[in-house]
């Protein structure tokens, strides 16, 4: 699937190697014989670059001269790649992703306004890579012909056996009474079992200040992400990194961007700790930090919605930590694209099934998990293509948390008396429809 190749039809051409990324092909000018007379290669004698992911034996199979510029070897996997690779370590216009659980590799980027080269398309991870094959999309997904690309397939699943018991993770519910499970605090450690609160939207290490969140909600996150990386341990599929966590709170309960000056959600959201965004665990990229894990542009535009199935969504460890989530009675509703939900609910009854989740997680799923297929003005069917939302009860621990009617950021923007008519009052501001 990781297919990079080049070859030059163009006479007049300069061709650059970059380590790690591959073969660049440059067009000049015919009227301009100075500009890159010297480089410019004879056609016929061009290589064809090394393909990451081909076939091969030993090192020399992945090119003995054009690979070793590349820097490519044969990888552990009998496949072609560079050697290895962590996050911000490969060169200017490429990330570093996975091929397999064990084996990173840098490939080059795509977003809405920088495409792919011929022959290549755009994966949601933001990787420019070969299309997809019937064998090439793993374990849990299928190859969508019409796009060339992955999306996940619920009918394969984790094995049934065997489930490790995780009896030493975190307590999921707090218990020292509504004072201290209500208090609004930073998050904290910052990483853990299965979790990663990193600076995102204008943090930095030292100062996440939109990282306040209350003790109940910190603890059923913990607890949760803790017992997904104890139970899918020896799933054979996925990155096995920790989820990302995004905007909370700020440290006096406002809205995140509230002190900036640009509140960065909708007005009755992410307010007094009770809200979190979260990333959804994927396939391709070396990490679950939030963003895109679909398809989200119609037109040249950004949608704000997966717009075809998801093609980098991990969607067993999805629907095990939404649904581990549920079965907290502190929980008000948890809300995600319109693409993910059908995927989520659908892999559920097996996790339940199976003995990964108790079944009460699937019981009570039909009423906390939400999402809308089309824009019916519920207000989830927008903004939540790189993460989903989870809220709180702020109901006294006295008493029961009430049945709810719950509201969605995007319920909570239409609504306001504030004058936002529409996303445009959020674009270019970190949260609600930008990840930065």
């Amino acid at each position: 699937m990781w297919t990079l190749s080049a070859r030059s039809s163009t006479i007049c051409a300069s061709l650059f190697l970059a380590p790690g990324l591959g073969l660049f092909l440059a067009a000049c000018s015919s009227s301009d014989a100075s500009v890159g007379a010297a480089a410019v290669p004879d056609p016929a004698a061009t290589p064809v670059a090394p393909s990451l992911g081909d076939a091969c034996t030993t090192s020399e199979d992945c090119g003995t001269d054009l690979g070793a510029d590349l820097g490519m070897v044969c990888l552990a996997s009998g496949r072609c790649g560079t050697a290895t690779c962590t996050t911000g370590s490969c060169a200017e216009g490429a990330n570093c992703f996975l091929l397999s659980a064990t084996e990173r590799t840098c490939l080059p980027t795509c977003d809405a306004e920088h495409a792919c080269r011929a022959g290549l398309v755009c994966e949601a991870s933001g990787a420019c890579v070969a299309p997809c094959t019937t064998a090439s999309c793993g374990v849990d997904a299928t190859c969508v012909t019409d796009s060339g690309l992955c999306a996940a397939d619920t009918a394969k699943r984790p094995s049934a056996a065997p489930i490790p018991a995780c009896d030493d993770v975190s307590p999921r519910d707090c218990t020292t009474g509504t004072s201290a499970c209500s208090k609004l605090a930073a998050f904290d450690p910052k990483a853990g079992p299965g979790y990663d609160d990193y600076p995102i939207n204008g943090e930095t290490t030292a100062n996440q200040w939109r990282s306040f969140a209350r003790e109940d909600l910190q603890m059923i996150v913990k607890w949760s992400t803790a017992l997904v990386a104890c139970r899918a341990q020896h799933w054979a599929f996925g990155n096995h990194a920790p989820l990302g966590l995004g905007d909370m709170s700020e440290a006096d309960g406002t809205i995140p961007g509230t002190s900036r000056g640009q509140p960065g959600h909708p007005a009755g959201t992410h307010v007094n700790g009770l809200d979190m965004d979260i990333g959804y665990y994927q396939t391709t990229p070396a990490d679950n930090r939030l963003r895109a894990i679909c398809p989200h542009t119609e037109n040249g535009q950004d949608a704000y919605h997966c717009v075809s199935a998801p093609n980098s969504l991990d969607t067993w460890r999805n629907a095990l930590v939404l649904g581990a989530m549920t079965t907290s009675r502190r929980v008000r509703v948890i809300g995600m694209d319109g693409k993910v939900g059908p995927l989520v609910t659908a892999a559920l009854p097996a996790l339940c099934r199976d003995g990964y989740l108790d079944k009460t997680a699937c019981t009570r799923a039909r009423s906390l998990l939400t999402y809308e297929e089309t824009n019916t003005g519920a207000g989830w069917f927008q903004f939540h293509h790189h993460h989903f939302h989870i809220s709180m009860s702020s109901a006294a621990y006295a008493s029961t948390p009430a049945s709810f009617a719950p509201m969605s950021e995007g319920q909570a923007l239409w609504r306001s008396s504030e004058p936002r008519t529409s996303i445009d009052h959020f674009e270019g501001i970190s949260g609600h429809c930008d990840i930065q």
